[in-house]
């Protein structure tokens, strides 16, 4: 039976795995005290390397993009009706990095962000060469630890430039905002069959 394996995201040395969880973190809570804030659009979502951070952004872009009431009450809102508050933490999570927040500006925290994030990739680029890839959610690619290029707005229906057709890769949930990516195969392979007394 044909596997498919996609190319993991390698491990960034361990000081460098902490400053990136402590900028996100930084980020966000800059952003949940003023969600309007323009700083939002200067923050790429491919940049995030934590799963749970991803999901924070996506809320904040969600109330912001739609112009709802931007608080850190509307976003808990968000994250609970998208049953995805306990998976990051709670409130306390909410809570805490909306007050133990950086005096550094999101505008000079992104670029940090995005190195690190640049990190991340070249330290595999010598993986995926040759490699085909696969069209995904930003989200999915995160959570799953799969190395991915740069992300961007999905919609329902996308032109893929890796096999040049337009084609529905998922149905999305009334307003809730998603992004793609593309994340790398490798070669296919095949289980061994079990022989009979095996």
């Amino acid at each position: 039976m044909p596997t498919r394996q996609y190319v993991l995201r390698p491990e960034i040395p361990g000081e460098y795995r902490t400053m990136s969880d402590i900028v996100e973190k930084d980020v966000l809570g800059k952003l949940l005290l003023d969600i309007h804030s323009d700083a939002c659009d200067v923050i790429d979502p491919g940049w995030f390397g934590n799963y749970h951070h991803l999901m924070i952004f996506k809320a904040i872009h969600y109330q912001r993009g739609f112009e709802r009431p931007g608080d850190i009450l509307s976003i808990i809102g968000v994250l609970e009706e998208k049953h995805l508050l306990d998976d990051i933490g709670g409130l306390s999570a909410i809570a805490e990095m909306a007050t133990e927040v950086s005096t550094i500006s999101v505008e000079h925290l992104a670029p940090m962000m995005e190195q690190l994030a640049l990190m991340r990739y070249y330290t595999a680029r010598h993986l995926v060469r040759g490699k085909k890839r696969q069209l995904v959610r930003l989200a999915d690619a995160v959570e799953n630890n799969w190395l991915h290029g740069k992300a961007w707005r999905a919609f329902d229906s996308h032109f893929d430039t890796a096999t040049g057709s337009r084609k529905n890769i998922w149905q999305f949930e009334p307003d809730w905002e998603d992004w793609a990516c593309y994340i790398y195969l490798e070669p296919r392979s095949r289980q061994k069959k079990e022989r009979p007394g095996e």
